[in-house]
């Protein structure tokens, strides 16, 4: 998943519409009223990239029968930061399936050269733009690692 990861985050998102992590973050309910505008003023600080972000990159939207693996499923996709990319597929790693999760953000650091506190920085924006998408599972998770009002 990694090579996949890296090869999609090489691409320019020409025609892609930016992602906006603090504007879904926004919608949701779960966070209080501080923690919401906490994180709508920071995403200004963080970079904006203009490269092919998947949005949804896990195991299950590949399919490798072949050598060349095929990712599936982009209705999420996006023009963005990489790192953004990163920390949304080690989000989703980490809530369902646990171990990857490290060695993966890790493998993606290393090969493309990013720092992981950088890919780690998008944490509390994704975690609330996956609030909006009302996964009951992910609820009692999601607002801790939005981060504190």
């Amino acid at each position: 998943m990694t090579d996949m990861t890296i090869a999609l985050n090489r691409e320019r998102g020409h025609a892609w519409p930016h992602a906006d992590q603090a504007q879904q973050g926004r919608q949701t309910q779960l966070l209080d009223e501080p923690c919401r505008r906490r994180l709508l003023r920071r995403p200004a600080a963080m970079p904006d990239g203009d490269r092919l972000c998947h949005g949804d990159l896990h195991a299950r939207n590949s399919r490798s029968a072949t050598a060349q693996p095929i990712v599936i499923d982009w209705p999420e996709a996006a023009r963005g930061d990489p790192a953004a990319d990163v920390c949304r597929s080690w989000l989703l790693l980490k809530l369902h399936g646990g171990d990857p999760a490290d060695p993966y953000v890790d493998a993606c650091c290393r090969t493309s050269g990013t720092p992981r506190e950088t890919v780690l920085g998008w944490l509390p924006y994704i975690a609330a733009a996956r609030l909006a998408g009302h996964v009951e599972r992910e609820a009692d998770s999601l607002p801790k690692l939005a981060g504190p009002s």
